[in-house]
């Protein structure tokens, strides 16, 4: 048996096969990020001739746990909301199915939406003035103890608790790229390219995520989607030539941890807002 080693303590043998299968693929371009978003937000910036790697909890909300509504990506799962210029709401759903719930994908295009219409506040909170010329009102769940804007589909809404959720996941993954930035003195214009590793990446509406403060302002066109990559890092063991190679990319990992680290802390609770 053969396996991915990882590179230490929550930079498991997944990261360094996205890691391979990605980044290590093109030395020529210069300053790259690959992340990985999930319950745990792996993130490796490739810069000055360094690795710098970290993994930051997000928690469960990106995969649906946690949110009133939330689901995983399954069929019916609400996975894009778009509101137009005359605040109509429309919502898309995986497998064009009766709405079931909304997954992690969806929420993160509803905030960007709704943030981008002036239903939310920088904070993630309604604006009941906003909503009311939009012909919607905040309505009462679970007894009156929570407010849910307008129900996205029937039966399915979003409350201020499920965006601050989102939104903790969100300035914990983003809060650690950024101190990987810090750390290599790199603006993040100067990222060449982000590749996006992961199941979830897959269905992920890049500028949504962008708008949200979730990944680096840069251009569109500079994100990758690494399609399988953990998979095509692994069957990479098939050939004995690359082993050794594999184990010496792990090893030249530099793992940071976020946990104690004042700037971690700092740029967390910054990141707790919208921009």
């Amino acid at each position: 048996v053969e396996w991915v080693p990882s590179a230490g303590a929550f930079i498991g043998g997944d990261t360094v096969a996205d890691l391979w299968a990605t980044v290590w693929q093109q030395p020529e371009i210069s300053n790259q990020m690959l992340v990985d978003i999930g319950t745990n937000g792996e993130v490796v910036l490739a810069a000055g001739g360094r690795l710098l790697a970290t993994s930051a909890a997000a928690g469960p909300a990106f995969e649906g746990w946690g949110l009133s509504c939330g689901c995983r990506a399954v069929p019916g799962a609400i996975e894009r909301v778009t509101i137009d210029d005359r605040d109509r709401m429309a919502v898309k759903t995986i497998g064009e199915l009766p709405a079931r719930g909304i997954c992690g994908s969806g929420i993160i295009s509803f905030i960007a939406e709704a943030r981008r219409r002036g239903w939310l506040d920088h904070s993630g909170r309604f604006r009941p003035d906003r909503l009311t010329e939009s012909g919607r009102r905040l309505t009462a769940v679970d007894g009156g103890r929570r407010l849910a804007a307008c129900e996205l589909a029937d039966g399915v809404y979003v409350t201020e608790q499920d965006i601050a959720n989102v939104l903790a996941a969100k300035a914990a993954v983003a809060a650690g790229w950024q101190v990987l930035l810090k750390l290599a003195d790199l603006p993040a214009d100067d990222i060449g390219r982000i590749c996006l590793a992961g199941g979830f990446a897959a269905f992920l509406d890049v500028p949504a995520a962008i708008s949200i403060g979730l990944l680096p302002a840069v251009e569109p066109d500079r994100y990758q989607i690494a399609h399988q990559a953990v998979l095509r890092g692994t069957a990479a063991l098939f050939s004995p030539h690359n082993r050794p190679r594999i184990a010496l990319l792990s090893r030249r990992l530099e793992v940071i941890q976020m946990s104690g680290r004042s700037d971690f802390a700092a740029l967390f609770v910054d990141n707790l807002t919208l921009p």
